[in-house]
């Protein structure tokens, strides 16, 4: 299938923020060639034929996507691509979502939703308009085989009539005599592990940013390794 309909509809979404016609040429090219570097980028990452991945075309051709990578040009001075290399991030909310809430009677709320993988099981109940997610992947379906985010399971998490898969969501409030705190993330497996982190982070006494700007660092029994952001050790605990 053509790529050229979605990267010229994105380029032009770009191109819409500016008057180019009262530019001299030099900004001019400049722009345009911004726009070029950043939906071809695009169309490396996100686009194949649709029968086989899920395609983004709404978000790619959206004004507020547009609008999101139009900030991203500096008008003086050409982006190096590799500093754009990678997935973009405006689409970070294909990913598992959690918020908390507070209101001022102190009602709480922490919640995480997710579809699990990439666009979920990819299914939408005729005239519903909610995506189905893929969850069956959280069964252990074949026992000692690891699912999509490396977890093992055995004979208590295998599939059954009726049966519900783990999860490892994980919403969790805090409270003590004068403070209570709602947390909760997405990530997969790591979910759990980064809300134990977090929990330590506020019990030494950390502010909400400064938990949440924690470098992280997991384990989850297999595989046997450790990851880690990497500011997360000094060369010294790292040994």
């Amino acid at each position: 299938p053509s790529s050229g309909g979605i990267a010229l509809a994105a380029m032009l979404q770009i191109l819409e923020g500016w008057e180019l016609d009262t530019l001299d040429d030099a900004h001019r090219t400049h722009l345009v060639v911004e726009a070029m570097r950043r939906a071809y980028r695009d169309r490396t990452f996100f686009l194949g034929d649709p029968d086989f991945v899920a395609v983004p075309q709404r978000v790619l051709t959206s004004k507020d996507y547009a609008q999101g990578l139009r900030a991203t040009i500096n008008p003086e001075k050409a982006t190096p691509s590799d500093l754009l290399s990678g997935n973009p991030t405006p689409l970070e909310d294909d990913e598992t979502t959690h918020f908390s809430i507070i209101d001022g009677e102190g009602n709480r709320v922490g919640a995480t939703q997710t579809v699990n993988l990439l666009y979920g099981s990819g299914l939408i109940p005729k005239g519903t308009g909610v995506l189905l997610n893929d969850e069956m992947d959280d069964f252990a379906l074949k026992p000692g085989t690891p699912n999509a985010f490396g977890v093992m399971g055995y004979a208590a998490n295998a599939p059954k009539p009726g049966k519900r898969m783990l999860s490892s969501m994980t919403p969790t409030f805090m409270e003590s005599a004068d403070k209570v705190a709602v947390i909760g993330t997405p990530g997969g497996s790591r979910i759990i592990t980064m809300v134990l982190l977090g929990i330590l982070g506020y019990d030494a006494g950390l502010d909400a940013q400064q938990v949440s700007a924690l470098p992280r660092y997991h384990h989850q029994w297999l595989p046997d390794v450790i990851e880690a952001e990497s500011n997360a050790f000094s060369p010294q605990t790292a040994k």
